[in-house]
């Protein structure tokens, strides 16, 4: 009874802490705009409120320009990056957050320097610096050579935040001249066109003010496709799974049961923790390869069930003893006990090699996963018979190792948004070795938890 209590406790706790991360990723501002070309766009957006922080991470590349009045320059190619989509810009109470995960886009912050207080920036990301006069002589929203010609001309470490050391400023500024040098170099086969065009901000989101916004679209005849980057921190993922269990003559009928002896109860007792790595991934695919650790408990309806010399499954009461008070007679260690008190399960326990396909597209996400699995035996597995009654307690385990099969291979189907997903796992090989027993497939329904989802 306590594992149950402490099983419930564990599992509200996951889904609190999965309804805070998703409360704090419902802050990311959404911008939603149309565009009429294959091109490069720039996007401008006013800030109203005062910026006391800005925060850079993940591959952000961010050119800082101190100037009179807030507002942020976005500038992507939409057949490879969405900025508007992708909330990579976030706004908490006074702080400024850039957050590209892919590092597609340029972002041109202007911030007034009187109010900007501290400046935190990733390892992977990017901070330069530029000059507000220069910036406006070029017009307001530049193209990318304009950018270049800011970069390679003005660019300087002087407004640091304190938290910066020059070495690391040096080292910053470096690795923008570069990328922003072959992005000239990029740029200068294809023809370039300033147009101008306006949309509207989508209401209800605090982080950006509700109005009309310009936008310089650079139209270019040949877009250059840029690979996207995925470290380690990207590929390496985290899954929890909590399932009901039951099991059937054939893969695809677990739901229907089986009668008699080896009738189940349907039950929430089926838990499984993996960690798939993803050694393909794109934009929208991903193939993976982990391993996991999964954990079956399969309850009889029967109370007392015991397994044969010839690994057959059967009710002790109707084949061993003539009724309960026959058993007593043989054990009376349980005197003054009923039938009803026993409760029998069998509990068995895999290492998974978990090998998938996963299709994603912004945060809905549908895999398939072979499971390959290798059975551990302890005595903690086996099949267990265990009295719960007022004044006796008892557990005998039973190892039927020699009847069950030491591998298993399932198929497992997930659909997932976000955070939080469904699964359904089929088994295609059989349970228990086929020599005189039955063929038995078990099945697997339930909840699925991703520790640590794309931001």
């Amino acid at each position: 009874m306590k594992k149950i209590v402490y099983s419930i406790a564990f599992f509200l706790f996951l889904l609190c802490c999965g309804a805070t991360h998703a409360q704090e990723s419902s802050t990311t501002t959404k911008v939603y705009t149309t565009t009429k070309h294959e091109d490069i766009s720039i996007l401008r957006q006013t800030i109203s409120r005062p910026i006391t922080r800005l925060q850079v991470k993940n591959s952000s590349v961010v050119m800082l320009i101190y100037d009179s009045i807030n507002y942020i320059d976005v500038v992507y190619n939409p057949e490879e990056s969405y900025p508007e989509e992708d909330g990579s810009i976030v706004i908490k109470g006074t702080t400024l957050i850039i957050k590209d995960k892919i590092g597609e886009a340029i972002y041109k912050v202007h911030l007034k320097e009187a109010d900007l207080q501290f400046i935190d920036r990733d390892r992977k990301s990017t901070i330069t610096y530029g000059d507000a006069e220069q910036q406006a002589a070029t017009g307001t929203t530049p193209s990318f050579d304009a950018i270049d010609s800011i970069a390679t001309e003005a660019l300087s470490t002087a407004n640091l935040a304190t938290q910066q050391s020059l070495e690391s400023a040096r080292q910053a500024l470096q690795e923008a001249r570069e990328q922003l040098r072959q992005e000239r170099e990029q740029l200068k086969e294809s023809r370039v066109e300033i147009i101008t065009d306006t949309f509207d901000v989508v209401e209800g989101d605090d982080d950006f003010d509700d109005s009309i916004i310009e936008i310089e679209e650079v139209l270019q005849d040949n877009p250059v496709r840029r690979k996207t980057y995925y470290d380690w921190e990207d590929r390496l993922k985290t899954n929890l799974l909590w399932g009901f269990n039951n099991w059937g003559d054939q893969w695809y009928n677990g739901l229907m049961k089986i009668s008699g002896d080896y009738n189940l109860k349907t039950s929430f007792s089926s838990w499984q923790i993996e960690a798939p790595y993803s050694i393909v991934m794109t934009r929208h695919f991903s193939l993976h390869v982990g391993v996991g650790y999964e954990s079956d408990i399969y309850r009889f309806t029967t109370p007392l069930v015991n397994c044969s010399n010839g690994g057959i499954l059967y009710d002790a009461m109707r084949l061993d003893y003539s009724d309960y008070d026959d058993f007593v007679a043989d054990n009376q260690l349980f005197a003054g006990t009923h039938l009803d008190d026993w409760s029998s399960r069998l509990v068995t326990r895999y290492i998974t090699l978990p090998i998938g396909v996963e299709f994603r597209h912004d945060q809905f996400h549908i895999a398939l996963t072979a499971l390959p699995a290798l059975a551990i035996n302890t005595r903690h597995t086996g099949l267990k018979h265990e009295l719960d009654t007022r004044g006796i307690e008892a557990l005998e385990v039973k190892d039927i190792s020699e009847f069950t099969q030491p591998y298993k291979l399932d198929l497992r189907l997930e659909v997932r948004y976000n955070w939080a997903g469904i699964f359904a796992q089929v088994a295609t090989m059989p349970l228990f070795k086929s020599i005189n027993s039955l063929d038995i497939y078990p099945i697997k329904i339930g909840f699925m938890i991703n520790v640590n989802p794309e931001s």
